[in-house]
Parts: structure tokens; C-alpha cells; sequence
């Protein structure tokens, strides 16, 4: 959703599944024993999971913040393209199994190339419902005061790594807000006062839905944002820094 106090642009798509860990081998729910973070530093993964605060749980499966940690730490260190394909030459952890590319993040725990694939499709239809939006409100991404990410997910979720994928825009950090569960606030706040139903049906006449499918140049955007962070990396800035950093890569 787009707008301010005089207009509002909303949108809808699926994205759940794959933010829960729906879309890869050894995805799951963030519960004990999910990898909900991930970092790559001297050649070597290193994971946080979810209730191993005694050292007792070892790793089951990655959750979707494990999942954004981890594309994110493979594309800036190299060890997957802009595409989002594994470069096996970079280094000795990335394997063949199951006739397919993959690393293993965690003991017995591996993340497969059609993963990477099936998750680059979730990262560009976020960013592209965000950029369509914003085209179609006539605003610049700079005109924005405020970026809300609302839900369980966006609680939890590196705001970092979500940038260097190109899930969410490369704006002001500190314009970034986390809503938490705002539906379940919501609920509760119109259980305790009922007179919130008034707002609700002024807000609901002011919407406009954008049907993303039906946007003409649709599937060309959708292709575009299948890059790591993006075809045009120039929307990027603070990620080809970080590239810049991490792996001593020039851009012109």
C-alpha cells in the first residue's frame, strides 16, 4: 500500500509460503532448530538457530530470515552471480548433489540451486509491487517518508540483507519502520472500540486496488528484478558499495 492522507494505492500477492520456508528443500517455520541467520565470513557459514541458547539444539531446517541472510551472504561474497547461480570455482563448499548445484549451510543441511531460483521469484514480485506502485502514484522512492513492513517476517528479517537482494528498495534505513503484526493489532484495537468501523469504511472508499497482473510491462519488471539486486543495479547503490568492499568489484 501507497499513499497519505488524500490517496491510497494497494496491491496483494503470494508471498507467504516462500517467506515461511514453503519453497525450499529444507525450509520450515521459524521454530526451534530453524537457522534464522546467516553470515559468511573468512571463507566459512555461520549460523544462529532459534532456541540453541544452550548449544543443545542442533539445526533443522531454515526459516525465511535465514533464507534472505543466506542469498544475501552468497551474492556478496561471490559465491552466486547476479542471476543468482552458484560459481563452484569460488569455492570447495559448493557441491553437486541430487544433480544439482548446492551448499551445505549447516551440518547435513543443504540449499539447492532451485532453491535459490523458486525464492528469487518471491524476492522480485516484492519488489516490483513496491516500484509499480510507486510509478503508478506518479512518486519517487526519495518522496517517500516512511516504509512500513508489517507482519511476523518483516519483524525479523534483516532489513540488510533484504536491501542486497533487492527484496525491499535501497532508501534511508532509518525511514524503514517495522509494524510488527499490525493485522492483529488492528483486530484488537476494533474489538475495543467499535467506532473504528467508521475509519475503516472512509479508508476503504479512498482505496484503489492495482491489479498487478494486468500492468501492461508486468512481466518485463518481473524479469528485470530476477537480478541480484537488480538488472538496473544503479537502484542499488549501498549494495554495489558492499560488493565493492567484499570483493574489491568496480562499477561503472
Amino acid at each position: 500500500m501507497i499513499g497519505n492522507k488524500d490517496f491510497l494505492l494497494c496491491g496483494a500477492g503470494a508471498a507467504g509460503p516462500a517467506l515461511e520456508g514453503g519453497v525450499v528443500h529444507t525450509g520450515m517455520r521459524a521454530d526451534a532448530g530453524a537457522v534464522d541467520s546467516v553470515r559468511i565470513r573468512g571463507g566459512k557459514i555461520h549460523v544462529h538457530v532459534i532456541g540453541n541458547s544452550s548449544g543443545k539444539i542442533s539445526p533443522k531446517g531454515i526459516c525465511g530470515s535465514g533464507i534472505v541472510d543466506l542469498i544475501a551472504e552468497l551474492f556478496l561474497e561471490g559465491w552466486i552471480d547476479i542471476r543468482g547461480k552458484f560459481s563452484p570455482e569460488k569455492t570447495n563448499l559448493i557441491q553437486k548433489r541430487e544433480g544439482q548445484l548446492c551448499i551445505e549451510y549447516a551440518p547435513g543441511l543443504y540449499f539447492y540451486q532451485k532453491d535459490i531460483d523458486e525464492f528469487i521469484l518471491t524476492k522480485a514480485a516484492a519488489h516490483i509491487m513496491v516500484e509499480i506502485m510507486l510509478r503508478e502514484s506518479g512518486l519517487e522512492l526519495n518522496q517517500a517518508d516512511r516504509f512500513y513492513v508489517a507482519g511476523s517476517f518483516g519483524k525479523y528479517v534483516s532489513v540488510e540483507s533484504a536491501i542486497t537482494i533487492g527484496m525491499y528498495p535501497d532508501m534511508e534505513r532509518e525511514k524503514m519502520i517495522n509494524a510488527g503484526n499490525s493485522s492483529l493489532e488492528g483486530a484488537q484495537k476494533l474489538l475495543l472500540n467499535k467506532e473504528l468501523l467508521a475509519d475503516i469504511d472512509q479508508i476503504l472508499e479512498e482505496m484503489t486496488y492495482i491489479q498487478f497482473a494486468e500492468v501492461d510491462d508486468f512481466l518485463e519488471q518481473m524479469v528485470a528484478a530476477q537480478a541480484l539486486p537488480h538488472t538496473d543495479y544503479k537502484k542499488y547503490p549501498t549494495v554495489m558499495e558492499k560488493l565493492k568492499k567484499r570483493q574489491n568489484i568496480c562499477f561503472y
